[in-house]
């Protein structure tokens, strides 16, 4: 899958971190006053936000976490708490992953650099540990994915850094395993290296799982989906292919929503040099009735798109898409919006 736009190199600054609740907006909030080069933020219903973020030095990068007040006043001191101190890290970090839960228990999951161990942590809504302060070790592994459930577990997915393949487990409230191992998921080409993508729960605690089969050592895959049970069996005989042909970069993250038990992917998915986005939409029992490729984002010709994203109305009748939008040319960029219902 070759990408159709032009290159840009995202270059982290070395600069204390801030955000924005002045009115003013000449005037920042300062969340952080450590430099800082790889953060994800996430705001829960209380309006606190979450910032978990590595901060660079001279021979390893370290993990902090800050939380801001609906007022975006720190609470954790002028630079937040060092989360971890004992997973050996060096002086980068690889793909990561932070989730809230709805009673705001935060959920961090990192590789460490200096070992390719990785761990899972889950704090409270005050920064304080509710695991060990060393989180929970997953083993060696990359581009952990996680996923809090109703019941206070979460469900983590990585690639194996020894060769195993993808991996799925369940951690329970209590940091303990629910699961005795691991489960691998298969390539269901047979062939191929497995990334896990996204991950949604559905109302009986199945969880639906999606994810990427690249070929080679690139990130160009076919997305594919499975359902699982709380105890960790695919549930469908096949896993469902989510393209007929279309691929998708498998280190970027895609929207995963619901209504109820019915789940829509969005994507931007390449056909050659062709670069689309589309909903695919898979209903409790595996089916897609929206096609083998989903629903187009648009039907206007010679136009790229790229970095969907989706969200269901309040009044749960219609869905919202909006990406952006470039003609063949490059000339341009602007987004777009479309309703589905």
């Amino acid at each position: 899958m070759r990408t159709l736009f032009t290159a840009g190199i995202l270059a982290a600054l070395a600069a204390p971190l801030n955000a924005q609740w002045n009115p003013n907006t000449a005037v920042n909030s300062l969340v952080s006053v450590g430099v800082t080069d790889d953060l994800q933020a996430i705001t829960g219903p209380s309006g606190r936000t979450y910032v978990a973020m590595f901060q660079p030095g001279a021979t390893s990068t370290t993990p902090w976490l800050q939380i801001l007040n609906e007022q975006g006043v720190p609470q954790l001191g002028t630079n937040g708490i060092q989360f971890n101190n004992t997973t050996p890290m060096s002086t980068y970090t690889v793909t990561w992953d932070m989730r809230l839960d709805a009673q705001e228990h935060v959920y961090i999951g990192f590789t460490g650099t200096g070992n390719t161990d990785a761990v899972v942590h889950r704090l409270d809504s005050t920064g304080s540990h509710v695991w060990s302060p060393s989180g929970v070790a997953l083993g060696q592994g990359y581009d952990v994915k996680l996923l809090p459930l109703a019941n206070g577990d979460v469900m983590t997915g990585w690639i194996d850094a020894n060769g195993g393949g993808a991996k799925l487990r369940k951690i329970a409230a209590n940091g303990s395993f629910a699961w005795p191992a691991a489960i691998t998921v298969p390539s269901p080409t047979g062939t191929g290296q497995v990334n896990i993508g996204e991950m949604l729960e559905y109302s009986n605690g199945d969880v639906l799982v999606i994810y990427y089969v690249r070929a080679s050592f690139g990130p160009s895959a076919l997305p594919y989906a499975q359902r699982y049970t709380a105890a960790g069996v695919g549930v469908w005989p096949q896993p469902k292919a989510l393209t007929n042909g279309w691929y998708v970069y498998s280190n970027r993250r895609f929207p995963l929503t619901q209504r109820g038990d019915t789940a829509y992917f969005g994507m931007a998915a390449a056909s050659g040099l062709d670069l689309q986005c589309k909903v695919q939409r898979i209903n409790p029992l595996g089916g897609l009735p929206w096609g083998v490729n989903g629903k187009e984002f648009s039907t206007l010709a010679n136009m790229y798109e790229r970095n969907l994203t989706l969200v269901i109305a309040p009044d749960d009748h219609y869905m919202y898409v909006a990406a952006e939008v470039t003609p063949t040319s490059q000339g341009q960029m602007g987004t777009m919006i479309q309703k589905l219902h």
